[in-house]
């Protein structure tokens, strides 16, 4: 508004409003008549009016032109504020290109409208979720008449997309594994559950253990198989509508619980050929056991032992010796479980050695009689290898024959000679049997043993360069009755050493003859005396024939069978000389009557030589 030039203010001095004439034809689309008075007056104070007319139109009765409010979804415990339409919306009237939401102070200001609504409630659904149909109503106040223009409806849906909370406490916490088992059994209490719809107690709660073991609708109580180590505990709630939630619990396990260690009663071993062995747990062990189970099982000595185990240390297997039999040796075993939890028991192992020395003998030997046998080990020795001898030369006669004998064991051992057997006949033939006897040091009962057998012989005569005839004899003035039994060779033994020895480096001797007499002869000796009267000047000529022979030799054999071969002699002689004449005493005469012929020759003087 304005008067060409400048501008004008209006002013509203007055308004007018009455309702459309239902009657009148032409206000039948009409609900009611404005008129307003406007004065208008420029910067000059001129002044003018102007009425303004408005009729005001009815609201559409195209229901095309209403919008209900949008279907809506609200938590089941949804407040009435909430659902009420200010938080929901009313009905939308779309009056050209302007919209106008329909509360109910709005609706009775545009075109007389009326709006109310309804709700329709459908229950059923899970933990007390629900559907309302709301169900809006549109009137128009005309002439005093109540008219329905729309009925439309909105869905309210009352839902539960919300999980239950869980609560898990205590949370994490360790337990202790039973004597007998590896596992754990434990009181769980059930989770505080609590729903926005579902009620408490209606809330099914899962326990999952590890993942695995599964309970349904837990309700709390003792709850088995907790293994050994961390075991994952997940409760999950579900409501009603299957909403859910989870919480977890650690529950750790552990296992202080030392393993049962069962030991043989006593355990045995014997020694390998290199004196030594190990004996392994196996051997020791009896079905040790553990509730979780053996870690692993070791085993060493108890005692040191210089010799075989100077320094014990746990292992698979006591390392055992020589020096370890006589005695048991105390072993214990340990055993680990996973845990690191022992416990041990002992074991009395008993080493033996059961593989007997052996022994090389000495050869056996022939010597002849007379070999030096006071000291035998000229025939060699056995010689003992545990102990680092070594074997020498045997010579017998100066002439190589073999080495020593030797012993030896997978332990140390003592070798002796035990007093020998001696077969000789009197002739010094026959054999020496040499015992000898290794004894091993270690409680073996075994005894290796060897025989050597030393031959003895006498197979050569010996007596004919041995044998010394006595020499001759000549007696002066020495008298004798009867030669035989006055001349014998223990009386001729005095007059040894006298006179001229018929032997170059031999002094005289009369009595016997010499020869070698020892063990290997047995040498016959005999004399026969032929005694001559008045022979070669001589009062009595004996011719001694001495007779020798070595029984030994002919035993032996070595010239035959024939005795004469083995038959040795010598004359000896032997005058009785008398320088001095005899006496001769006559006898009386004697008368006689006799007619016996020549009976006084039988009468002859007695004469004795050299007698007085």
């Amino acid at each position: 508004m304005c008067d060409g030039c400048q501008d004008v203010t209006n002013v509203l001095i007055d308004e007018t409003i009455r309702p459309a004439n239902c009657l009148n034809p032409a206000e039948v689309n009409f609900t009611s008549l404005i008129q307003r008075t406007w004065r208008l007056t420029d910067i000059f104070g001129n002044v003018s009016q102007c009425i303004d007319t408005i009729w005001v139109r009815r609201a559409s009765q195209d229901m095309a032109d209403y919008q209900m409010p949008a279907n809506a979804e609200l938590s089941c415990n949804a407040t009435n504020a909430q659902l009420h339409p200010d938080s929901l919306g009313y009905p939308i009237y779309l009056a050209g290109s302007e919209s106008i939401e329909l509360d109910p102070t709005n609706a009775a200001l545009v075109c007389n409208l009326l709006i109310k609504y309804t709700d329709m409630e459908f229950t059923g659904g899970c933990g007390g979720t629900r559907e309302i149909m709301r169900l809006w109503t549109i009137s128009e106040l005309y002439c005093g008449t109540l008219i329905d223009i729309i009925v439309g409806s909105q869905m309210i849906s009352l839902v539960d997309e919300v999980a239950p909370v869980i609560n898990c406490a205590p949370g994490a916490q360790t337990v202790f594994t039973n004597p007998y088992s590896c596992s754990s059994d434990l009181f769980i209490a059930k989770p505080v559950v609590s729903d926005n719809c579902t009620a408490a107690n209606t809330i099914r709660v899962t326990l999952t253990i590890n993942g695995v073991g599964f309970y349904d609708n837990f309700q709390g109580g003792t709850v088995t198989g907790f293994e050994a180590g961390p075991n994952l505990i997940t409760f999950r709630a579900y409501d009603l509508c299957g909403n859910s939630s989870s919480c977890t619990r650690v529950i750790t396990v552990t296992d202080e619980i030392a393993p049962i260690a069962v030991c043989q009663t006593n355990t045995t071993v014997s020694l390998g050929l290199d004196g030594t062995a190990r004996v392994y747990v196996p051997s020791f062990n009896d079905g040790s056991y553990d509730n979780c189970g053996i870690d692993s099982i070791r085993v060493r000595r108890m005692t040191p032992s210089q010799e075989c185990d100077p320094v014990p240390v746990f292992r698979d297997y006591v390392p055992v010796c020589c020096d370890d039999t006589g005695e048991p040796v105390i072993v214990i075993m340990r055993v680990w479980d996973s845990s690191g939890n022992t416990n041990e028991c002992m074991v009395a192992l008993e080493v033996q050695d059961k593989i007997p020395a052996t022994i090389s003998c000495l050869p056996n030997l022939t010597v002849n009689c007379g070999f030096d046998l006071d000291d035998l080990t000229v025939f060699g020795k056995i010689v003992n290898l545990n102990n680092g001898e070594t074997r020498d030369s045997v010579f017998v006669g100066g002439v190589f024959q073999f080495l020593d004998g030797f012993a030896a064991d997978n332990c140390d051992l003592r070798v002796v000679e035990v007093t020998p057997f001696i077969s000789l006949n009197s002739c010094g033939a026959g054999y020496v049997e040499r015992y000898f006897e290794a004894r091993a040091l270690s409680g073996n009962l075994a005894i290796a043993r060897c025989t050597q057998r030393i031959t003895v012989i006498n197979d050569v005569d010996v007596l004919p360069a041995s044998i010394v005839w006595p020499c001759d004899l000549t007696l002066t003035n020495f008298c004798v009755v009867n030669p035989e039994l006055e001349l014998t060779p223990d009386v001729l033994e005095q007059f040894n050493g006298t006179g001229v020895s018929c032997h170059i480096g031999i002094p005289s001797f009369y009595d016997r003859p010499r020869f070698l007499d020892n063990e290997c002869t047995q040498v016959g000796v005999t004399y026969k005396d032929h005694v001559f009267e008045i022979q070669d000047s001589a009062c009595y000529k004996i011719l001694r024939e001495w007779k020798l022979v070595d029984w030994c030799a002919y035993e032996g054999g070595a010239l035959g069978s024939n005795i004469e071969n083995y038959i040795y002699r010598d004359v000896q002689v032997i005058k009785i000389m008398n320088n001095i004449d005899p006496v001769i005493t006559c006898p009386a005469d004697v008368n006689v009557c006799s007619f016996q012929r020549n009976m006084f020759n039988r009468r002859i003087p007695v004469f004795n030589c050299n007698c007085n």
